[in-house]
């Protein structure tokens, strides 16, 4: 045994008091997700019009008279749309061969290849005329003219002009051959009085044997239109890599001295089912040549600002262009990207691979170029290349289009020539441009598919389309980590991707989703999805957004009062929720609007609040209670003082918040009323203490009963004036555990709520520390009896039993109790082990006690009630014998005791058999005597012992053994008779004589020996127990 020092009070707290805290964590605000201020499930309605069929190209045109025009072409067909999306004008542009082909007409008489539908490649606008130029999957890629037409504000479309000449254009030769069925992209330049057509097509084996299309090139339109002029310059991949190297053409645009063209295309030549990468191709738009054709490979990665581990350096690639776009770029974003505003930038969405499966990081990225960077880097490239000295072994690529070479030789040549030059010659620039996503992978899940940037103010937004048909209007800034959303809405219900190519008109933008081509406001499609002021008022100035009553939206929406220049505050909670009406409370609010200082700095006489009658005084705020918020939450709050008006009555009532004169933010200013409903104030009352005594040593754990106890925010239970430290706090108990006492005495005890006392004069009384001096016994099992000893054990409220087995403890509360000794009860365990009981600790310790250990104490297997096996004794042994499974395992542990007819038989164990000698003096009468067992103080009847006989067995007893003999011998007899009568039946009639027929014999034994009678135990089972009768 050994004496163990008392524990910690907070540590018997947790043992004596359920797990329910009292005040563990200081409440604060709810905070409000960021999403909570929009809701992206408004629906807008745009203007659209339905093409019937997939809107294949899209081009808008708006003239010097205010004449405008959005041209759509889907399979045979091209429609001529108004500024407000009604039809105008429809064209037949297949199928080639029929006799409605309207542009196949143009070409003359005859046919003119083989029968098809066409599908529309390229639909551009050539400026100089001005005239819309159509090219189609027929008649072997050629195209058709348009000139426009205005009549008033709207445009027509004169009769198609074709662009293909018959006796120019031959199978190996064809410059009117322009468009390739696998995609082209075309841009048109003015060079003086002549327009030029920068086009690149995707080519194959097959397309490339079909009137010889190039890969690149640059074609005149001929100045009569009949088609573009010979011996134009290009670029084709060359015939051995047809087959293998494929080269997809994104987009193409015109800015500044140079025409561009974006490609996804191996990375490889001699890999080229490899890895994609994208490159940009960089053409003279003054000059029209090939020699200084450029490419420059585009490096998209998504570099979190916390790389996880095992992620690649530098970032996660992207490498495959989606869709792109350039514009010139606001001062916010210009500073960021560090150039300088109105700059030309390129924009693209990236995905990780050609089929944007799921990834580990965002399914789209948006990586911005600036165009003065794209420039400069193509021309440190050449400079490397060409100038001495040359890296050896640097490469000039592109050898998908020319012979391999090293710098500075031409292509084909090991050495240069003296009569060309290196810089006019195709290269492919030996480094590549890096860029990180703008978006910071902000886009998750979402699929870009579309993309169109516009400036607006001095704020750059990026016009989103998605596969699952929506629009997104955000504005690019790298250094948000949040998306901050011009509009978010869906085009339809379709919820069909929206396709690659954007067309403005105004300030409008086309998009095309499947078959719908819908025009979209450049400043979004409204407000309504802002759904609190401050929210509102924070949107950019360009979208025209105001508060309207309780809603945001456009002026010309608003019925009634629309302003943009404050907000009324919002209480949205409070806490606590109920207050004495006698003391303080320190009111917690929540909301938006409080405040437009980031630190929650409140002017003072700015803000007024009042709980019924009552004013609440605002305190300052602690700097030390302030914590980060997510830019993706928000919450504001402030705390004051409440203390009840002599005035205020008893019940519900309301929370008001005023603001007024408060100094105006970066976007609105603050003032206006806000009310809640739902305080209460309450009186608490204190009804009954208990227990009113304990130790000095402290730590009794007192409940206090009564009502609204957990009114306000602050109680405090006073034990002679030092604080009962709280443990569990509701609206009808406190439950603290005493703090120790200087002496055995009776001191005050009282309540505070909220400072003030609650009515109620209550004495609690020290007495002397309980000493634990030993447990005994050293065995038991569930529930048995365990008695404590030691000194001043009724100075505890309770004893508390523990075993711990060196992996878990059980515990048990004592209940019985005498100063020097305490009656307990083993917990609830539940002993798993083969040999029938386990090896542990058993403490015991109370509020004040010395907590004492047993070391060694065996918790056994409860003992079984008896089996209902017969087991009968010799005559001689004179004694009853019954099984008691585990009794004799418990026997040194707890009291065991034997009666028949209340007389001890002085029992002895075999195993789980109890034998019991019958007492000398035991009389047995009529009913015989009662066998009883008692464990641990726990005493049951198993039977009772009777002698058997006429006089000595019950007539029950005896009927039910008799009455089952006789049926059976009536059975026995039945069928003996039975069988005999059947065997006669089977002999000859006269084979045998009466004098010769079977007896029958029937032998009824005795059912009980009258010479020898023996006692017999009836029971549940029964038992029998023989031998010489004590008194005849």
């Amino acid at each position: 045994m050994e004496l163990l020092p008392p524990l910690p009070q907070s540590f018997l707290l947790l043992l004596l008091l359920p797990a329910k805290p009292a005040a563990a964590k200081e409440w604060q605000c709810p905070r409000t997700p960021y999403a909570a201020s929009r809701d992206f499930n408004v629906k807008y309605m745009v203007p659209s019009f339905s093409a019937g069929g997939l809107v294949q190209a899209m081009v808008t045109y708006e003239g010097d008279r205010n004449e405008s025009a959005v041209f759509v072409a889907i399979r045979n067909r091209l429609h001529v749309l108004g500024p407000d999306l009604k039809s105008v004008q429809s064209l037949a542009t297949g199928p080639a061969g029929d006799p409605g082909c309207q542009t196949c007409a143009a070409c003359g008489p005859g046919p003119h290849g083989p029968p098809g539908d066409t599908d529309t490649k390229v639909l551009v606008l050539e400026p100089a005329l001005p005239a819309l130029v159509s090219c189609g999957s027929s008649l072997q890629g050629r195209c058709f003219l348009h000139d426009l037409e205005p009549q008033g504000t709207a445009v027509h479309l004169a009769a198609p002009a074709c662009l293909f000449s018959a006796h120019h254009n031959r199978p190996d030769d064809c410059p009117d051959c322009v468009a390739s069925p696998l995609g082209t992209r075309v841009t048109v330049v003015e060079q003086g009085q002549a327009s030029y057509f920068y086009v690149a097509s995707s080519l194959d084996a097959a397309v490339a044997a079909s009137f010889s299309p190039h890969s690149v090139s640059i074609r005149r339109l001929k100045a009569d239109a009949s088609g573009f002029a010979p011996g134009f310059v290009a670029l084709s991949v060359l015939p051995k890599h047809l087959v293998s190297y494929s080269i997809e053409y994104v987009h193409s645009f015109h800015t500044g001295a140079f025409v561009y063209f974006l490609t996804v295309q191996p990375a490889s030549v001699t890999d080229a089912s490899g890895a994609l990468h994208t490159r940009l191709a960089r053409l003279s738009a003054t000059e029209p040549e090939l020699g200084d054709y450029r490419e420059l490979v585009l490096d998209c990665r998504f570099a979190p600002k916390r790389r996880r581990r095992g992620a690649p350096e530098g970032g996660q690639p992207y490498p495959v262009l989606r869709v792109a776009h350039s514009a010139p770029v606001g001062a916010q974003l210009a500073t960021e990207l560090s150039i300088a505003e109105g700059q030309e930038v390129l924009f693209g969405v990236f995905v990780a691979s050609k089929d944007s499966g799921p990834g580990v990081g965002p399914n789209s990225v948006v990586c911005a170029f600036p165009i003065d960077l794209l420039d400069t880097l193509i021309d440190e490239g050449v400079e490397r290349c060409c100038e001495s000295p040359v890296h050896p072994g640097l490469r000039r690529g592109l050898d998908f289009f020319q012979s391999p070479s090293f710098c500075p030789n031409p292509p084909g040549l090991e050495a240069p020539s003296p009569n060309t030059s290196c810089r006019h010659f195709p290269l492919l620039v030996s480094s590549s441009f890096s860029r990180v996503d703008l978006f910071n992978g902000l886009l998750g899940t979402v699929e870009v598919t579309a993309l169109y940037v516009t400036r607006l103010d001095n704020v750059t937004v990026a016009h989103m389309g998605t596969a699952d048909g929506r629009i997104l209007q955000v504005e690019l800034a790298r250094s948000l980590n949040y998306l901050l959303y011009v509009s978010n809405f869906s085009l339809g219900d379709s919820g069909q991707p929206v396709q690659r190519d954007v067309s403005r008109l105004g300030d409008h933008l086309l998009f095309a989703s499947g078959d719908q081509v819908f025009q979209v406001p450049i400043q979004g499609p409204g407000c309504r999805h802002f759904l609190t002021c401050g929210r509102c008022l924070r949107a950019q100035r360009f979208m025209g957004c105001g508060w309207c009553g309780n809603m945001c939206g456009r002026q010309k929406e608003c019925p009634g009062s629309w302003q943009q220049d404050h907000c009324p505050p919002k209480l949205t909670e409070f806490h606590p929720h109920s207050g004495p009406l006698r003391g303080s409370t320190r009111l917690t609010l929540c909301g938006s609007n409080f405040y437009l200082h980031p630190s929650g700095l409140v002017p003072e006489g700015t803000h007024q609040i009042t709980v019924g009658q009552s004013p609440c005084r605002l305190l300052p705020k602690d700097s030390s209670k302030l914590r980060p918020v997510a830019r993706k939450d928000f919450v504001e709050e402030f705390e004051c003082e409440l203390e009840p008006l002599g005035t205020q009555a008893v019940g519900p009532t309301n929370v008001s918040l005023t603001v007024t004169n408060m100094p105006p933010g970066k976007h609105f200013r603050i003032d206006g009323t806000s009310m809640l409903r739902g305080f209460f104030f309450m009186e608490p009352v204190l009804i009954a203490v208990q227990p009113l005594f304990g130790p000095r040593a402290g730590g009794t754990c007192l409940t206090l009963e009564g009502q609204s106890l957990s009114v306000g925010t602050s109680r405090a239970v006073l034990v002679n004036g030092t604080e009962c430290l709280l443990a569990r706090v509701s609206e009808g108990q406190l439950l603290c555990a005493t703090p120790p006492g200087a002496m055995v005495a009776s001191v005050p005890l009282s309540l505070q709520v909220g400072g003030t006392q609650v009515p109620g004069s209550w004495t609690f009384h020290y007495r002397e520390d309980p000493v634990v001096l030993s447990i005994s016994p050293n065995c038991g099992y569930i529930n048995s009896h365990i008695t404590i000893y030691g000194q001043h054990l009724t100075s505890a409220w309770h004893l508390v039993l523990s075993f711990h087995d060196g992996l878990r403890a059980v515990e048990s509360r004592c209940e019985r109790q005498l100063p020097e000794q305490q009656l307990c009860r083993l917990p609830e365990y539940v002993v798993q082990d083969p040999q029938g009981w386990v090896a542990g600790n058993l403490s015991a310790w109370g509020d004040g006690a010395a907590g004492f250990t047993l070391p060694g104490f065996r918790f056994l297997t409860p003992p079984h009630p008896p089996s209902a096996n017969l087991i009968p004794l010799k005559p001689e042994e004179h004694a009853i014998k019954f099984e008691y499974i585990g009794l004799g395992a418990v026997t040194n542990c707890v009291g065991v005791n034997v009666t028949v007819g209340g007389e001890s038989c002085q029992h002895e164990f075999q195993g789980d058999m109890v034998v019991c000698p019958l007492p000398p003096s035991l009389q047995l009468g009529k009913d015989g005597a009662p066998l009883q067992v008692c464990v641990d103080g726990e005493c049951r009847i198993l039977g009772r012992v009777v002698w058997p006989g006429p006089d000595g067995v019950p007539q029950s007893t005896l009927l039910g053994i008799l009455l089952p003999l006789l049926l059976l011998v009536a059975a026995l007899a039945t069928a003996l008779v039975f069988s005999y009568w059947w065997q006669r039946k089977q002999l000859a009639p006269h084979s045998l004589s009466p004098q010769h027929a079977l007896p029958l014999m029937v032998w009824i034994p005795p059912l009980v020996s009258m010479e020898h009678p023996s006692p017999i135990v009836k029971m549940n089972p029964v038992f029998h127990c023989c031998g010489k009768s004590p008194s005849s």
